[in-house]
């Protein structure tokens, strides 16, 4: 019998693909994190979403499955780094660690699941209603994760267009708006693939036009003014870093590491000092006093305790030329603090991860100066949190810092995506980032979301680099999420409307 063409295979392959709706969600889940750091190869996201789209409008298969399978797989490949703090630095057993993990993809793969069943339930196969639910629902999963048990809005699909004309939706609405738009364009293109009308493709060449239209739009302005830094990487090994005989070296080292220093302001990372700030009284004295004297701004990070009381924070200190204390107010779920204890409180059985009950520090707290500038603070996790990030910032806020230890992700790709939130907060406020962290990556970001200066990774160094002042505010800054939430809701209003006047057609 002869052998069948190899492109006849090929073809009988990819149509084998295409009819088997779970394996076809599978394959678009494993396409999409390939849109996001490190690779931030954003068609990838287009492609992911209009295969997912595709099959949420015109597979007869559970459309609760195929985005359950599709959230398995991406979240699968793209948050499977949790295991590493867990196991590698929180003591956990290597059999514990991936459990959590698994539950932590399981978890998150249940919003597009959930999606996909209220698609399915509201609205018809193959129907205009659906193509327009499909973003209605993604996005509204999107935000409900970002919310719900703190929140993870890790992966969300806005972080994947940093790149693209889509990032400039970001300063209107932020990174949910942005996602809602990947969402729609993506579910014109599925449609388009079904009903071949011109239409569709003419609406998606609108909402591009539309992206690369708002990106010609000032919303603040360049002062010209230019604020020199040095960020100081340390590198200090996460398995040593709270070790009693090692912390006082470590500090050191910081410490040495500045002292010729000659730039305007000296940016530490998270828990550089990992002593008390009672505990370090005379030091911190001694620190500011001489960059007092060198008309220098220090800021470190230092975990602290509440005036007469048992709770601690996790904390940020401003020195020298300067004034400020900042106290991290959206914690680390299972690493700072453990929601819901009734439940999860056996999770303390299993890891033991140092500073693991720290207190909230409070929505609205006191202006951070340096140098005669203004600035808005995050400590790690919180720049995955634009709304956060506006509980800290103020009209007259000059520049964004965040700081972090990201030695708990060793190596992984956990730390570029983090990177990837805090460029696109640059974004959404329009404002110069600078970002100090112990083991990479520390960077500057421009406020286009422009990685301006960057840290080799793994690797003791001193960023010097600058951030650039500037003075406005863009409705993101004005509204925070309040615009999403009412931009969704006229939009539902919007297709309630049409439905309801074009009943039948």
């Amino acid at each position: 019998m002869p052998k069948l063409p190899q492109l006849f295979l090929q073809q009988q392959l990819i149509k084998k693909i295409f009819n088997n709706s779970y394996l076809f969600a599978a394959i678009c889940g494993l396409i999409y994190p390939f849109a996001f750091a490190p690779f931030q190869f954003f068609p990838a996201a287009f492609l992911s979403l209009i295969g997912l789209c595709y099959l949420f409008l015109h597979s007869d298969k559970s459309k609760f499955l195929i985005g359950f399978i599709f959230g398995l797989c991406s979240f699968g490949t793209g948050v499977a780094w949790v295991y590493i703090s867990l196991w590698k630095y929180g003591s956990a057993h290597i059999v514990f660690a991936i459990t959590a993990n698994i539950a932590l993809v399981i978890y998150l793969s249940l919003f597009p699941a959930l999606a996909g069943f209220f698609i399915n339930k509201y609205s018809a196969e193959n129907s205009a209603k659906r193509m327009l639910f499909i973003p209605l629902f993604l996005t509204f999963a999107e935000l409900l994760r970002a919310y719900l048990i703190s929140g993870f809005p890790w992966l969300s699909a806005g972080y994947s267009q940093l790149y693209s004309p889509m990032k400039n939706f970001a300063p209107l609405g932020g990174v949910f708006l942005v996602s809602f738009i990947l969402y729609l364009s993506s579910s014109l293109l599925a449609f388009y693939t079904i009903r071949r009308k011109i239409l569709y493709l003419c609406t998606f060449f609108s909402c591009l036009l539309l992206a690369i239209f708002c990106g010609f739009i000032r919303f603040t302005e360049n002062t010209g003014e230019k604020i020199q830094l040095a960020l100081v990487q340390g590198n200090i090994a996460q398995s040593t870093k709270f070790d009693f005989e090692q912390m006082g070296k470590d500090v050191e080292k910081y410490i040495k590491i500045s002292n010729n220093l000659k730039e305007k302001i000296i940016i530490w990372p998270e828990t550089a000092i990992p002593f008390m700030e009672d505990d370090a009284k005379d030091l911190l004295s001694d620190l500011d006093q001489l960059y007092k004297k060198r008309g220098q701004t220090l800021i470190i990070g230092i975990p602290s305790y509440g005036k007469n009381t048992n709770i601690y924070y996790n904390s940020l200190l401003v020195l020298g030329d300067g004034r400020g204390k900042y106290s991290k107010d959206h914690l680390l779920p299972f690493g700072e603090y453990i929601p819901m204890k009734f439940l999860f409180n056996f999770f303390l059985k299993f890891v033991d991860i140092p500073f693991s009950d720290f207190s909230r520090g409070g929505k609205r707290q006191e202006i951070l100066t340096a140098a005669n500038n203004k600035l808005a603070a995050s400590i790690c996790f919180e720049g995955a949190f634009g709304r956060v990030i506006r509980n800290s910032f103020l009209p007259e806020s000059d520049f964004l810092i965040n700081i972090s230890n990201d030695g708990w992700f060793s190596g992984s790709r956990a730390a570029a995506q983090h990177l990837e939130m805090q460029q696109m907060r640059s974004i959404e406020f329009s404002r110069d980032l600078a970002r100090a962290t112990n083991d990479g990556i520390t960077a500057t970001i421009a406020a286009n979301g422009k990685i301006r200066d960057r840290a080799p990774v793994n690797e003791e160094f001193v960023l010097a680099s600058f951030v650039e002042v500037h003075k406005g505010l863009t409705p993101y800054a004005r509204f925070g999420n309040w615009l999403i939430f009412g931009f969704l809701f006229l939009y539902f209003a919007l297709i309630a409307f049409i439905c309801h006047k074009f009943e039948g057609q």
